[in-house]
């Protein structure tokens, strides 16, 4: 019986929570009255912009110089599914080759730029020139080291 008492007791002191639209021109309109029993709950919805680090590893051994070249061709199709999303993005490019002093999983830049953003201008051409990386590098692929 406690028990039930308990939760009436709770539900009693609850309150309704009530949507209403504030007509009034200023606060002092407002009557505290009109407002009895009232919950009023304030809300904020913070607006998170997604992100993403998005990072290419090249294999820059002998065989690859047509599919460095395919890759550069169609970046723009890559683009064009995250462009206009609002998605603030990083993408960068490094090679397979870590035994490398000036690659070893350092990002590659072009024109002075080492990754891309939405506001990059001319983001495709320099995402092309970035993964032309050649065919000299190690013939021990490690991707993931590189990564």
């Amino acid at each position: 019986m406690a028990i039930r008492l308990s939760i009436l007791a709770l539900c009693a002191l609850s309150c309704l929570e009530r949507s209403f639209v504030d007509d009034a021109s200023s606060p002092e309109d407002l009557d505290p009255q009109d407002f009895d029993g009232l919950c009023i709950t304030d809300r904020r919805v913070q607006v998170v912009q997604d992100e993403a680090d998005i990072l290419f590893v090249v294999d820059n051994s002998c065989s690859m110089l047509n599919d460095q070249k395919a890759l550069g061709d169609n970046f723009p199709r890559f683009i064009e599914a995250i462009d206009g999303s609002g998605l603030d993005f990083h993408v960068g490019v490094v090679t397979t080759d870590t035994d490398a002093a000036t690659q070893a999983g350092r990002l590659r830049a072009v024109n002075g730029v080492r990754y891309l953003t939405p506001s990059t201008p001319y983001l495709e051409s320099l995402f092309a020139q970035m993964v032309r990386v050649g065919t000299d590098g190690s013939s021990v692929e490690r991707g993931l080291h590189a990564t």
